[in-house]
């Protein structure tokens, strides 16, 4: 028997694998990477895809469209709900401040000794909530799951990936537009302020410093020295007047 139907865990699971993914390369961009240490890697992806299920399962995610509804229950409800499920001989210790239970060699402890609950995964997460749900009980497999860093290198390991090849195209444009801008400032002092690279659609956007004035330029790369050269020409007229 189970709280959550298996659509909806294979739903939430999926959605936590992108969060997981982008809590990954978030912290890459944040910090200017492009290594990272497997271990790093591991447990940043790891802490990103358990934070996300709990969110879900407590209701403070807010931006998941499909709640896992239920009432709050005491430990005793979550007691009967393990043994339902066939964990009976799972639990390691039960009483009425706290609940032991091992999963796939992973340690769940479900605290009730604090003004709030605790609930702790290993040594590596914890998380705080107000209520026990019934639900938690339904994503204790794919979390002891995903505790080991061999069931998720797979996973951080694809997005690491994607994550170098979109700085490698990054890089590419930028150094095309970039020659382009010196192409056509051929002899002018000039210094590029700021600039940003949108590999998705192919746009560049650069704040550039002329003798004219600041060009402020949003463009297609393949477009680029077309617009340049019309945005040159635009601040040099308006210099000329002024």
């Amino acid at each position: 028997m189970y709280q959550v139907s298996s659509d909806i865990v294979k739903r939430v699971t999926a959605y936590a694998h992108e969060q997981a993914a982008y809590n990954l390369t978030d912290y890459m961009e944040e910090m200017y990477l492009y290594d990272i240490s497997d271990e790093l890697a591991f447990n940043l992806y790891r802490h990103g895809y358990i934070q996300t299920l709990l969110e879900i399962v407590d209701g403070t995610d807010e931006n998941w469209a499909v709640s896992c509804k239920g009432p709050a229950i005491p430990l005793a409800g979550l007691l009967s709900g393990l043994k339902r499920r066939g964990y009976r001989h799972d639990i390691l210790s039960h009483s009425p401040f706290g609940l032991r239970i091992r999963v796939q060699d992973v340690e769940f402890t479900f605290d009730n000794s604090q003004i709030r609950r605790c609930l702790s995964i290993g040594d590596f997460h914890l998380f705080w909530c107000d209520r026990w749900k019934e639900a938690f009980l339904d994503f204790l497999e794919t979390i002891a799951q995903h505790s080991k860093i061999e069931n998720v290198r797979p996973y951080f390991e694809k997005e690491i990936r994607k994550y170098r090849q979109r700085i490698l195209t990054r890089d590419i444009m930028n150094s095309t537009a970039t020659g382009i801008i010196k192409a056509r400032l051929k002899d002018v002092d000039y210094r590029i302020t700021l600039f940003g690279i949108n590999e998705k659609n192919g746009e560049v956007n650069y704040c550039i410093e002329t003798p004219w004035g600041v060009i402020r330029i949003d463009s297609p790369l393949d477009a680029l020295d077309e617009a340049l050269s019309f945005a040159i020409e635009e601040i040099k007229a308006a210099s000329e007047i002024h």
